[in-house]
């Protein structure tokens, strides 16, 4: 059975004139009102932000979705991760992926086996 997580990977551009060079890559299971929240609380503490992109997104069962995101910040770290989420942790799976490849590893954790 899934249960509520947030998941997140960072990568880093190393380009001399590059403003945002961190590339941050999440994946929040939740209520529908608590992902929203969730987000905000995310853009918030690493903003400014640029280039998002919703990647995927869909429900769960009758009272979880997910939302898997990505985008572009200026900040390497959190301020403060407590406030985002308890569950927040780093996987390092959800930024080296094909689209093929990134859709069978959300299945694996969106039915609970991750």
């Amino acid at each position: 059975m899934v249960s509520k997580q947030v998941r997140y990977s960072l990568g880093t551009k190393t380009g001399e004139q590059e403003n945002c060079r961190y590339k941050w890559t999440f994946l929040v299971i939740d209520t529908p009102k608590e992902i929203i929240e969730k987000k905000e609380r995310i853009y918030f503490q690493l903003s400014p932000i640029m280039e998002f992109k919703d990647l995927y997104q869909g429900k769960i069962n009758t009272e979880l979705s997910y939302s898997f995101f990505s985008f572009l910040g200026s900040q390497g770290r959190f301020e403060n991760p407590g406030l985002i989420s308890k569950t927040l942790k780093v996987d390092s799976n959800l930024f080296h992926k094909d689209d093929v490849s990134l859709e069978r590893y959300l299945q694996t954790i969106i039915k609970g086996r991750m």
